[in-house]
């Protein structure tokens, strides 16, 4: 059936909200991850890396059951990418099927089965992100420097950034505190016209709008505007004194009555400063890299080599 411009299986049930209108799709697990899988990674992936996803985005998906009152997973990436019948096909398909029920399970449990676009060379710990000790979610080589976001740069201009933290009147400066140990942003310090505050990594990616929070920033002045001051006389005029010149040279004419010269007028300058943030990788950057996925699968890693290489301490087994 059809919402707005996309199509889904199953059945669209609307929730009354008050003021909204709530869609909630209720599908089979399996059908579900057919259209995530294909949301989430490219369908001309590697089979490989289609079949890690399979794995990992069925994990996640029975691991957040019954986590929210109306429905169990949204459908973007604050859980996992989800745009219909469109995003199948016959490899994600495949991928799907050959991978029927598997999950990641640590000590007999569904493992919190994260994971991002690309982290830049290195995953990151759970612990280091979010606080949270997780025994799998440890930082590992990502193999995914052929991802487009690896190398990064984004500029925000003077005007925005008086937009941006207005109880501080707009930021003026960014000073990095503390650096996990893959360099990503733990806090920084922000500067305005009416104070400082202190933030997290999380927060600063979301203000900025960054790719990660694997990123240098730098103030830098973007340009120098010059304005001329409108003056009444375009004369500077000179006190003259007395003197008496002896030509030097018999041919030249005497100087005489220079009283004045025309006013050159100086430009009244100001400088406007833009902040460029150079950064590397896309996501939180825990757990399994999906560029680093494809990259291994190209380089003849199988999908349970690949996982075990993300997920520590896991094992791969049927959900029951």
């Amino acid at each position: 059936m059809w919402l707005g411009k996309r199509r889904y299986s199953g059945q669209l049930r609307l929730l009354n909200k008050g003021k909204s209108i709530k869609v909630v799709n209720h599908l089979p697990l399996e059908k579900y991850l057919k259209s995530v899988v294909g949301s989430e990674v490219p369908k001309e992936w590697p089979l490989e890396t289609l079949k890690a996803q399979s794995i990992a985005s069925r994990t996640y998906a029975l691991n957040q059951l019954n986590k929210n009152i109306d429905y169990d997973l949204a459908s973007n990436i604050s859980n996992q990418v989800y745009l219909g019948l469109e995003a199948e096909s016959p490899r994600v398909n495949q991928a799907v099927n050959s991978t029927k029920s598997l999950v990641m399970l640590h000590k007999g449990k569904l493992i919190d089965a994260v994971f991002h676009s690309s982290s830049g060379g290195k995953t990151e710990s759970s612990t280091s992100v979010w606080g949270k000790y997780r025994p799998y979610l440890r930082s590992v080589n990502s193999f995914d420097k052929e991802s487009p976001a690896n190398r990064w740069e984004k500029k925000i201009d003077a005007k925005q950034l008086k937009n941006l933290y207005l109880s501080l009147g707009g930021i003026n400066t960014i000073r990095v505190l503390n650096r996990t140990d893959t360099k990503r942003i733990s806090t920084v310090k922000l500067y305005g016209p009416k104070g400082t505050k202190v933030i997290s990594g999380k927060e600063i990616r979301q203000l900025l709008g960054l790719k990660s929070s694997l990123a240098n920033f730098k103030m830098l002045p973007s340009r120098v505007n010059a304005s001329y001051e409108n003056a009444k006389d375009p004369y500077l005029y000179l006190k003259t004194i007395d003197t008496k010149i002896t030509k030097k040279n018999p041919s030249l004419k005497p100087v005489s009555n220079i009283n004045y010269i025309p006013l050159i007028p100086l430009p009244k300058i100001s400088r406007n400063q833009y902040l460029l943030i150079k950064g590397s990788g896309a996501g939180h950057g825990v757990g399994m890299s999906q560029w680093g996925a494809k990259k291994m699968a190209e380089d003849g890693y199988s999908h349970r080599k690949i996982l075990y290489h993300f997920y520590k301490n896991i094992y791969i087994r049927p959900f029951t």
